[in-house]
């Protein structure tokens, strides 16, 4: 009926939630729509996957509640993955999970009000990509911005190695300044025999 993989992932998260990070630099699932229906309430869904996983419901259901708050809404997500989509997802999926996603908003669903914000950044997210225009606008603002940061990336890699060399640099100078030579040592000790033969000649004849 479903692929499960997201499914796995979101229970996997929920006893595990230190690896949300790892999760977040990772593309979404190929279809995270069994858990936006069930966190939407779809209770036939709900009770198919706890059937197939063998976990209860109730973890089903924060499972699905997590991923959607950490991974679908995280502060840099874009409008794909806030729709709860890879980018090349068509237009139906995409029309489908965000039907899903504002119903999860409704108030006769959401009767805490913990997706409030949540509305505000699907129906964002679904102005961009809802026609053929804005999306490939859209596309081609995000093709700029990752190329913008691999420059960044690569620049701030350059600037770390640099920055062992010019201290390696500076080591080496330091280097082969040295301690004082043997010599500059033996000068000293020869200027202190010659004071030492002059000064008491100096008093003798003071006198």
């Amino acid at each position: 009926m479903y692929d499960l993989t997201a499914v796995r992932t979101a229970i996997d998260l929920l006893h595990v939630p230190w690896r949300v990070r790892i999760v977040r630099a990772q593309a979404l699932p190929k279809d995270v729509s069994p858990l936006l229906r069930v966190a939407a309430g779809d209770r036939k869904v709900l009770r198919w996957i706890s059937e197939k996983t063998d976990r209860s419901k109730d973890v089903i259901q924060d499972a699905a509640d997590f991923y959607i708050e950490q991974i679908l809404m995280a502060p840099d997500a874009d409008s794909y993955r806030v729709l709860g989509a890879r980018p090349e997802a068509s237009m139906a999926d995409l029309r489908r999970n965000m039907a899903w996603l504002v119903r999860l908003s409704h108030p006769d669903v959401d009767r805490k009000g913990k997706y409030t914000m949540l509305a505000m950044r699907v129906t964002s997210a679904w102005e961009n990509l809802k026609t053929p225009d804005r999306r490939a606008a859209y596309d081609e603002l995000r093709k700029s911005a990752c190329r913008a940061r691999r420059v960044e990336s690569r620049h701030s890699n350059a600037a770390d190695v640099a920055a062992p060399a010019i201290d390696r640099g500076h080591k080496i100078k330091s280097s082969r300044a040295g301690p004082p030579s043997k010599n500059g040592r033996n000068g000293a000790n020869v200027l202190q025999r010659i004071l030492r033969f002059l000064l008491p000649r100096a008093r003798h004849k003071s006198f």
